[in-house]
């Protein structure tokens, strides 16, 4: 029943039918009906007969600019400046994720690998990267090379100190190792001398006397016992 206060104005007039309503929007009464089920198109359904309603030109009017007229996603300014905000997050991320992969790509590995060059130790990683280099003050002896001192068990890489990280011995053998002797180094992570030693005293046994210079035999790195930590350098000197 419409009451004196919903009269019409000339801005609000009553509709009464899916044909006066369908006619109002310039749309059939099918699309009419279909907009009330699926996009909420403001109809009043009557009690009693099947099919009486009521709908006022002013609502029509405001759902037709609130939801027919408002711009689709792919023309909207609010969608294109939230959709540029998660693009530049979206670069950013991607530009973050490659600078970590490069450095990790870049980041050196511990010590694994070393070559010799006239007179200086480079030590790389396992695939080849530098760590670290340590120049000495003679020349390496004659035709040594890191697969002879390979061989001869002159070099090792192990953590003699069980803290995590790799540390280097190194037997220098210099030019003139004969009458100089050989020196055993070790050498940190990052290529810091940690220790070096020599035998510079005369060794003695009851029956013969062994005087410098010695040459290394051999290096071996004992593992430490069960549960302890670190390992056992061995040094084995030639005379």
């Amino acid at each position: 029943m419409i009451t004196a206060a919903m009269a019409a104005t000339p801005s609000r007039r009553l509709l009464t039918s899916w044909k006066e309503v369908a006619a109002y929007l310039g749309v059939s009464e099918r699309t009419a009906q279909k907009w009330e089920r699926e996009r909420g198109l403001p109809v009043h359904r009557l009690p009693g007969e099947r099919g009486r309603l009521t709908a006022w030109t002013d609502e029509l009017d405001h759902w037709r600019v609130s939801v027919l007229d408002r711009p689709s996603w792919w023309v909207s300014l609010k969608f294109w400046h939230a959709a540029g905000a998660a693009g530049a997050l979206i670069l950013a991320a991607a530009a973050i994720s490659g600078a970590v992969m490069g450095w990790l790509r870049l980041r050196q590995g511990p010590p694994a690998q070393f070559r010799l060059d006239l007179r200086t130790l480079i030590v790389t990683d396992e695939r080849g990267r530098e760590v670290w280099r340590r120049a000495f003050d003679e020349p390496f002896s004659r035709d040594l090379t890191a697969e002879v001192m390979h061989a001869l068990h002159l070099v090792s890489f192990a953590d003699l100190d069980a803290d995590g990280r790799t540390e280097m011995l190194f037997v220098y053998r210099p030019l003139s190792e004969n009458s100089r002797g050989n020196t055993l180094y070790c050498f940190s992570k990052s290529g810091g001398e940690l220790w070096r030693y020599q035998i510079t005293r005369t060794v003695s046994t009851p029956s013969e006397t062994y005087a410098p210079p010695f040459l290394a035999q051999l290096v071996l790195v004992v593992p430490p016992p069960a549960g302890t930590a670190g390992g056992t350098c061995c040094l084995y000197p030639i005379t």
